[in-house]
Parts: C-alpha cells; sequence; structure tokens
C-alpha cells in the first residue's frame, strides 16, 4: 500500500509549507493593507480646483 505511506510522509512538509502561508498572509496583509488604504484615500480626496486667469478677473 504505497498511498498510506506517501501521505504519511508528506504530511511534515505540507505543515511546513500551511505554516510558511499563514505568516507570509500576514506579513502581506501588514504592508498591503495600509498601501491599499492609502492609495484608496488619493483617489477619493477631493481634488483642489484650478481657476484659470481669465475667469478670475470676470
Amino acid at each position: 500500500m504505497i498511498l498510506p505511506q506517501a501521505g504519511i510522509l508528506s504530511l511534515p512538509s505540507l505543515f511546513a509549507n500551511f505554516i510558511f502561508l499563514l505568516k507570509e498572509t500576514t506579513v502581506v496583509s501588514a504592508v498591503a493593507v495600509p498601501e491599499i488604504l492609502y492609495t484608496t484615500k488619493s483617489y477619493i480626496a477631493p481634488k483642489p480646483k484650478v481657476v484659470s486667469e481669465s475667469a478670475a478677473t470676470n
């Protein structure tokens, strides 16, 4: 029975990959969330209106 043996042998590396992904997800979210919020804030923020000189004198 090769399949159960292969499953038992692969468990340590599967758990190691799961822990690695969990750690990296935390790091990426700590960096990406503030960056996404800053970018969104810059898109939502009102843009200053530029008044031309000819419109200001009329």
